[in-house]
């Protein structure tokens, strides 16, 4: 998720978060890279990723489940997608079996399939009129029921790093937020969260089911945090996060 979105609830909740782009490959607030064991080491160079793969990642998503409508390419397909040009100003190449991206993309559709949900569409157009915000859904899918899911899609956080809070900053900021844990995890919930309400409002003719946060590895392993399962934080609810980002008392 990209945007207007982020923005705001970086604002409301956790505009105290020291983020830098190394947050992603090193653990917030713990020990240097080289104080780390060799595990430690490996579990992190397998997970890091830069924040320009991470782009790239959702560009081949969208051209993988839009524009290849979920089926891979045969061969060595050569042939450049214009439409991926015009939406993210660069080509995408077709996912084939040999291509860098195979892993990641066969993981995340292999996923899905195992949920029992399609992809109906990416990059997806919503706002939040009470917000006075929009945002894009990186993936919106659909169930055997006919009711929609938003997928929040995140590559390059070892489970070490996405869990661990701001050493400076333990707690997120405001009423609800100051019993929030401020650690990439919670962040990237409230942007799933923000996109279902979003999904909600602007196709209020669609049953919105909920929302799957997706931690995709650069070898294709996916971790899955369900909304319907986020504990945000002690006797904190949706209801007084949206309350927070509107700016209704908690």
């Amino acid at each position: 998720m990209y945007g207007g979105a982020t923005k705001l609830l970086q604002k409301a909740f956790y505009a105290n978060y020291k983020y830098t782009p190394a947050g992603r490959i090193n653990i917030p607030g713990a020990a240097p890279f080289w104080c780390l064991k060799d595990s430690q080491r490996k579990d992190i160079r397998d997970h890091a990723s830069s924040a320009q793969s991470g782009r790239r990642f959702h560009c081949d998503v969208y051209h993988y489940f839009v524009c290849q409508k979920g089926v891979m390419a045969e061969g060595n397909a050569r042939k450049r997608c214009h439409d991926c040009k015009k939406r993210f100003g660069v080509y995408s190449m077709p996912i084939t079996n040999t291509c860098d991206a195979y892993a990641m993309i066969n993981g995340l559709a292999w996923s899905l399939r195992r949920r029992g949900l399609f992809a109906v569409s990416s990059e997806v157009p919503v706002a939040w009129r009470q917000a006075n915000t929009g945002t894009l859904l990186d993936l919106v899918c659909m169930d055997g029921e006919g009711q929609l899911h938003v997928v929040e899609l995140k590559t390059g956080y070892s489970s070490m790093a996405r869990t661990h809070a701001d050493a400076r900053n333990r707690w997120m900021t405001g009423g609800a937020g100051q019993r929030m844990r401020n650690c990439p995890l919670n962040h990237h919930m409230l942007q799933l969260w923000f996109g279902v309400r979003a999904l909600e409002d602007t196709h209020a003719e669609f049953e919105v089911a909920g929302g799957h946060l997706f931690y995709v590895s650069n070898r294709g392993a996916v971790s899955e945090c369900p909304l319907s399962e986020w504990k945000p934080g002690e006797q904190v609810t949706l209801d007084d996060l949206e309350a927070q980002l509107l700016g209704r008392a908690p």
